[in-house]
């Protein structure tokens, strides 16, 4: 088994959750689509011992049985550290435990910075909960080993909560408060342009003034005309080093080298986990990255020096392939929530 730089674990855990954001564009919340105890427990073991960090993604991972059994498997690993975006509405003391002593990173996806627009966006969900158990996570990392942080993706309903949101995670006391944006529906209804203009004002105001730590806000500014001024120019970036040191398995056992490609490495059903690394096909993922070809890759990914438009339509054409009828439902699934958002 060639697991030498090998340190990261992406666990696609299923797409069981317990509320329903706008946003989402998931076709299906089933409970049947988690990924089987054969395939932590028994397929991925072997790896363990060389894993330093793991994120499990749901779906929901506080209400997905899976990634509990996960969690208390992982304690037999003391090198690994656990990363979980939660909504943080059903965080029990078996999840504060596990968080303060195996964690690594929580990033709680609020999504508002008030329970009236929090009420449009998270539908079957709880703003007091979700505020109240951010704020018990925190008082309980008191070492601050922990890094904990909260997000919201930008759309119509909270985009005039932007400031507001930041002042909420500063007085919880969160180490991070980011923000992300779906490139088609975060740029629909959106208030008029000089009054966005205004909110980034105070936000980033407030930023500077607090000295938070705040990342994605600029993608949003940048695509509203806000004057940031010329970006900095980046440093050159080393090749990426997801071939090597990252693996990502979802709940039917496909192993990828990161979750920004969508090429298949092999699966955990059809082959030891020790073939998958071994693989012609990881081998030449690693060789077209030190060629500089990113053409696996997603061209948004921070980690891609050689961005390229052309991935994108690589990347839809091979999951139309792959999978027509969940590639054809989710296309659908956003369309239908750009007509509604």
């Amino acid at each position: 088994m060639d697991s030498s730089g090998l340190e990261r674990l992406h666990l696609i855990m299923g797409v069981h959750c317990n509320v329903r954001c706008v946003m989402c564009y998931q076709t299906s919340f089933s409970r049947d689509d988690s990924m089987p105890a054969l395939v932590y427990q028994e397929h991925l073991k072997p790896l363990y011992p060389h894993i330093k960090t793991v994120k499990l993604q749901g779906g929901e991972p506080t209400v997905m049985r899976n990634c509990k059994d996960f969690c208390i498997l992982a304690r037999e690993y003391p090198q690994m550290k656990i990363a979980v975006t939660t909504n943080g509405i059903f965080m029990n003391q078996f999840w504060l435990d596990v968080f303060v002593n195996q964690g690594l990173y929580v990033n709680v996806s609020l999504n508002a910075g008030s329970k009236a627009s929090y009420d449009q966006i998270v539908i079957h969900g709880n703003f007091e909960k979700a505020v109240g158990n951010l704020a018990k996570l925190v008082e309980h990392n008191r070492d601050g080993a922990l890094k904990v942080a909260m997000s919201m993706v930008i759309i119509r309903a909270n985009a005039r909560e932007i400031a507001q949101f930041l002042k909420l995670g500063h007085s919880l006391g969160v180490q991070e408060i980011n923000f992300g944006v779906d490139p088609i529906l975060t740029f629909q209804n959106l208030p008029p342009k000089a009054e966005l203009h205004e909110l980034l004002a105070e936000a980033y105001g407030f930023i500077d003034d607090k000295g938070l730590r705040s990342e994605g806000l600029d993608a949003f500014a940048r695509r509203v005309g806000y004057p940031l001024g010329a970006a900095e120019q980046p440093a050159a970036l080393p090749p990426c080093p997801m071939p090597v040191r990252n693996l990502v398995v979802d709940e039917k056992g496909d192993v990828r080298v990161c979750c920004a490609t969508w090429q298949i490495i092999g699966n955990t059903y059809r082959q030891g986990i020790e073939e998958i690394l071994a693989s012609a096909k990881r081998r030449r993922f690693h060789q077209k990255i030190v060629r500089d070809d990113y053409s696996w890759c997603d061209p948004k990914c921070p980690d891609n020096r050689n961005p390229s438009r052309l991935a994108i339509y690589n990347k839809y054409f091979y999951e139309a392939r792959r999978d027509p009828a969940l590639f054809a439902g989710k296309v659908k699934n956003k369309l239908a929530k750009y007509r509604k958002i």
